[in-house]
């Protein structure tokens, strides 16, 4: 899995990267929120580690930014945060972050967090297939009552000419009969 890394600091950026390599993580990484954006329009990533505290964009407005745009799935988003009041982890679920990490961090808790959020992701995969295979089940349903209501339309059409035809022949008959 792909995990997009935002700090401003470098040395987080190589402990970070370092540790979720380690787990099997590929990991792609950005100064700030800008270049991140960039990166997300660019790249169909699912899981962003992003710094609270960044100049230009905060790690917050990153996140109302991702959750603003339309993406082809769910983003899982983590704050780093060295802020630990109640209402820091507040404003940070309203802006749309799923999980919070306080700095200093440990690497495990990183990584434990991280599979989390896969698990999280994987979740919402599972039932977005399955909601892909409902609505394939419903159009084939559909296609095939299209296709027997066409049936039944031309089995009427069919019916129409041929009681048409008996009609005129009754009409010719009623008319000789009347004219006789």
């Amino acid at each position: 899995m792909r995990v997009l890394v935002v700090d401003d600091n470098q040395m987080a950026i190589a402990v970070i990267r370092s540790a979720l390599n380690h787990a099997g993580y590929d990991v792609l990484c950005a100064s700030d929120g800008p270049a991140a954006l960039k990166i997300l329009r660019d790249d169909p990533i699912r899981l962003v580690i992003s710094d609270w505290r960044m100049p230009e964009m905060s790690g917050l407005e990153l996140c109302h930014k991702v959750r603003a745009e339309t993406r082809g799935g769910y983003v899982y988003f983590i704050l780093l945060t060295a802020c630990d009041e109640l209402q820091h982890r507040v404003d940070g679920l309203a802006a749309g972050a799923d999980d919070f990490i306080a700095k200093p961090f440990n690497p495990e808790e990183l990584v434990a967090r991280v599979r989390a959020g896969e698990r999280i992701l994987a979740a919402d995969r599972a039932e977005l297939q399955a909601e892909i295979a409902l609505r394939r089940l419903a159009e084939k349903d559909l296609v095939e009552h299209r296709q027997s209501l066409e049936r039944a339309n031309r089995e009427l059409e069919a019916s129409n000419v041929t009681l048409s035809g008996l009609y005129q022949t009754a009409q010719r008959f009623v008319d000789n009969v009347s004219h006789e």
